[in-house]
């Protein structure tokens, strides 16, 4: 089922990455219907929001068509957001994350999740934690992204020495 979305979708994702803001803004409503249609709520939410936050900013008068595109994301966010918990992941200079063994992806998103237990590997570097969170549909948390760093065993102090015995 979401074969042909995901051939839209790797069309378009290179496409609005080349896009000046001006422009790209226009694709993300497509996005979002792509990604949700592909089963990525996570992606769909951020398209559709950000589609929606950069219609309203907009000055003038809508056209019909741009109005009706608007209330439909607003109405098609809303609904992922309450069929989902959202895990928030603040953004943090080399933190990457992992969900449910998925790929490694810079944190500074909130992923939307299927209701129930998740893993979530907060990776910087070699250093590493692990969260298991519990997805609640309709709620929302935040998840530390810190991600402690091992510090270097203290040496060990050096052997005492034995005093050495006088000449004979």
């Amino acid at each position: 089922e979401g074969e042909p979305y995901a051939e839209a979708i790797a069309i378009w994702e290179p496409l609005y990455a080349e896009l000046d803001a001006d422009r790209r803004w226009k694709l993300r409503y497509n996005l979002g219907l792509a990604h949700q249609a592909a089963g990525d709520a996570t992606a769909a939410a951020a398209h559709f929001e950000g589609f929606v936050r950069h219609v309203a900013s907009l000055a003038t008068e809508l056209p019909a068509a741009l109005e009706e595109r608007r209330e439909d994301a607003a109405a098609r966010l809303a609904a992922l957001r309450a069929r989902h918990g959202q895990i928030e992941l603040p953004a943090r200079a080399n933190v990457s994350v992992s969900i449910d063994g998925g790929p490694m992806r810079p944190v500074g998103f909130v992923a939307l999740l299927a209701p129930g237990r998740h893993q979530l590997v907060l990776r910087r570097g070699e250093a590493s934690v692990t969260h298991d969170v519990e997805a609640v549909a309709g709620e929302r948390i935040s998840l530390p992204t810190v991600v402690p760093v091992p510090t270097s065993p203290e040496p060990a102090p050096p052997a005492p020495v034995a005093d050495a015995a006088p000449p004979a």
